[in-house]
This record gives structure tokens, C-alpha cells and sequence, in this order.
């Protein structure tokens, strides 16, 4: 998926209601932007499950994203919900089962990631 950066000057008066949508609809001012733009332009709205995008984070590790539909998301939620576990860790161990009955991954072959252990500060 490939995406570039748009700058423009808004009023203040555009620049607050723009916040004020934006917050209205739990979202961002890029979202609200965005959304409208393609309103204007006329673009589809992007019919997907999943789309996947990787990345190499400052350090140089491969870093993976996904954007999941509507569906897929709300699943993903309600179900971090009633197991009380992060979304992130609800996807992971999807994927690792998935990937697990499929035999494309051996049982121990991905470490656990430890929970970070409290500071003194803490």
C-alpha cells in the first residue's frame, strides 16, 4: 500500500472544526482529512479482510502492520475483551495457531515475550 504525506494550511476556523469532527467522531484530524478528500474525489472506499504492510523500525527490525476491515477489528476487540489481553497479543496468538495447524510453525519455535518487569521508579 503505497502512501504519501499531503500538507495545507488551514483558517482557524477550518483548523477547529476539523478538531472538533475529529473528536465528535473518536478519530483523527488526518482521518477526518483523509475521508474527506476522498469524498471530494471521488475514490472508493477500500474493500479488504486485511491488508499487510512491513517495515523496518530505527534499529533496522522488521516491523508488521496490519489494517484489518470493520469485521475483522471488532472481532479482534470483543475478543481482547473477554480474554481481558491487549489486541495485539489476541492477533499474535491467532496467527501463531494458524500458522501452527498449518505445520509452518514448530510448536516452540517463537519465543514467549516477557512482560516488562517494573522499575525501582514504578
Amino acid at each position: 500500500m503505497s502512501q504519501i504525506a499531503i500538507k495545507f494550511m488551514a483558517n482557524a476556523v477550518l483548523a477547529h472544526n476539523l478538531r472538533q469532527a475529529a473528536l465528535a467522531k473518536g478519530t483523527c484530524v488526518a482521518d477526518i482529512v483523509r475521508r474527506a478528500a476522498e469524498q471530494y474525489v471521488g475514490a472508493p472506499q477500500p474493500t479488504f479482510d486485511a491488508l499487510v504492510e512491513a517495515h523496518k523500525d530505527e534499529r533496522g527490525n522488521r516491523v508488521v502492520g496490519a489494517w484489518l476491515s470493520q469485521p475483522l477489528a471488532s472481532a479482534i476487540a470483543r475478543l481482547a475483551a473477554e480474554t481481558r489481553s491487549s489486541q495485539s497479543h489476541v492477533l499474535r496468538d491467532l496467527i501463531r495457531e494458524a500458522l501452527k495447524a498449518r505445520e509452518l510453525l514448530a510448536t516452540g519455535a517463537v519465543a514467549e515475550v516477557a512482560e516488562p518487569t517494573p522499575t525501582a521508579a514504578e
